[in-house]
């Protein structure tokens, strides 16, 4: 496991058939290097507020990342995107960790292509 050593400010919009329904969820999240672990959320949720689920998605992303956030991490969810029907606790959970995973993996596969 590594420590995450970058500054990354991310938008996403998530959408995925499940079952016989979609599931939907936006977000802006920052993450920045730090001697800490701490995540922060200034996201204005219009009903349901499934902060927990982003934070459990970041964090779980990150580790699969090869990335440990108890090394150090900063993480500040910005904003939110919420769909009256299809956002839910699932969907928040599943963008939050998606957008981590394929970020982090961009960001290693530019400096691979660097060195």
């Amino acid at each position: 496991m590594k420590k995450f050593l970058g500054y990354i400010k991310i938008s996403f919009q998530f959408s995925e058939h499940v079952g016989a329904r979609f599931i939907a969820a936006g977000l802006t999240l920052r993450l920045e290097y730090a001697d800490d672990y701490k995540f922060v959320s200034n996201a204005v949720w219009e009903s349901e507020d499934y902060t927990k689920a982003v934070e459990r998605g970041v964090f779980d992303g990150l580790i699969e990342s090869e990335i440990n956030p108890e090394l150090g991490i900063h993480i500040t969810l910005l904003q939110v995107a919420f769909h009256p029907i299809d956002s839910s606790e699932m969907a928040f959970y599943a963008a939050a960790k998606s957008v981590v995973l394929s970020r982090i993996a961009i960001s290693e596969a530019r400096k691979s292509k660097i060195t």
